[in-house]
């Protein structure tokens, strides 16, 4: 009794060594989530202001995000006050438009010159915006005049 109660032993043992070992090197069950570039999440955040996309515009940025006007001029704070501004941008700027013209990427930190155009008959206005992104998400937005 001893002897089988030892090899039923040893058996769960090894059983559960390589159950253990196959979780580890399974390929399948291990799923990777890619993170965006600083340069994509901020095309997309661009994509989503140019189709009026509030939710997916809002997705782009970090729940504690920074807008400021260059260099240290806070705008708004916050994933709420960020959606509550563009919310009532959005809805009353039919013909918005951003056109970019420029932009350069140096690691997690982009910067964009563009002309966003509020109405048709009026002249776009010209800008500079710089973004720092991190871990996907863009945690401050500069808006340089």
């Amino acid at each position: 009794m001893k002897k089988s109660l030892k090899n039923l032993s040893v058996c769960v043992l090894v059983l559960i060594c390589f159950q253990t070992q196959a979780i580890i090197i399974d390929p399948v069950s291990v799923q990777h989530k890619k993170i965006p570039t600083a340069e994509e999440v901020v095309q997309k955040q661009l994509q989503a202001y140019n189709s009026r996309d509030l939710e997916g515009f809002v997705a782009c940025f970090s729940d504690d995000v920074e807008v400021l006007m260059f260099p240290e001029q806070v705008l708004y704070q916050g994933k709420d006050q960020l959606r509550a501004s563009y919310q009532s941008f959005f809805e009353n700027t039919p013909d918005l438009y951003c056109e970019l013209i420029d932009r350069s990427v140096n690691g997690n930190k982009v910067k964009d010159e563009i002309k966003i155009t509020r109405l048709k008959k009026t002249k776009p206005m010209k800008t500079t915006v710089m973004y720092v992104v991190e871990e996907g998400l863009i945690t401050k937005m500069y808006f340089v005049n």
